[in-house]
């Protein structure tokens, strides 16, 4: 999507709306795209794995304005059919609502990495593979919306400060990798309907001592709570 014209680099607008068939959009599948200034997805987008538009142009402007945003509904990048693709979190912040209506959380929607970007230091970011803002260590308290169905892979990976997690009765599907190092979290309740929890989803939360199934459970991953050294029951 960097079109060159005469040798002068530009941007281009992406309208994925044309394809009304599209289902799944994969992990990277767009990540290092510069060019892409803005995209729209159609509503039948049903799954964004990780980082599918990170280090985009279009995803580094939402993040640059949502830093500025008052309001923290303005700082959530949601598109498609309720599809909550990234999220502005502060250094300071400590609490995220996740506001009502969004019904999927992308994959690596709220990850926190060991790596921080150092602004114009193209080879940092290429070493982290991720976005400059997705360092998010303050957060201890995630409220998720009764709208939820999905969870997206490696959604909040290595948050490390989440302390408890409440998912709705609406969640049905639990990607991989979706809590995966969240090293802080002492308690998961809720997700009376979750039908499947995808490989690794909660390996490494250390501190998790147990875990009730949904009773509408019919599939459960490889390695889901692997490295969970404190689990003293599951049921």
């Amino acid at each position: 999507f960097n079109i060159y014209i005469e040798g002068i680099e530009t941007e281009a607008n992406v309208d994925f709306t044309k394809c009304q068939n599209l289902k799944s959009i994969g992990s990277y599948a767009f990540q290092g795209c510069y060019g892409i200034a803005s995209f729209d997805l159609p509503k039948s987008v049903e799954t964004i794995g990780a980082y599918a538009f990170a280090a985009t142009d279009a995803y580094e402007s939402f993040m640059d304005e949502a830093a500025k945003a008052e309001k923290e509904e303005d700082r959530y990048f949601i598109t498609g059919d309720g599809i909550l693709l990234a999220a502005y979190v502060a250094d300071d912040q400590t609490k995220i609502t996740v506001p009502n209506g969004v019904k999927k959380i992308a994959g690596s929607a709220f990850s926190g990495w060991d790596i921080a970007y150092i602004p114009n230091d193209v080879s940092l970011l290429s070493m982290s593979g991720r976005s400059k803002y997705n360092i998010s260590y303050s957060v201890k308290e995630v409220v998720l919306p009764e709208t939820l169905v999905e969870i997206g892979n490696s959604a909040f990976y290595r948050m490390l400060s989440v302390e408890s997690i409440v998912l709705p009765d609406s969640v049905k599907f639990i990607d991989a990798e979706a809590f995966a190092w969240c090293t802080g979290l002492k308690n998961v309740t809720g997700g009376t309907n979750i039908e499947t929890i995808g490989n690794y989803a909660f390996s490494y939360c250390t501190n998790i001592p147990g875990f009730q199934f949904s009773k509408n459970t019919k599939n459960i991953g490889v390695g889901v709570f692997f490295g969970c050294s404190s689990i003293l029951f599951v049921c």
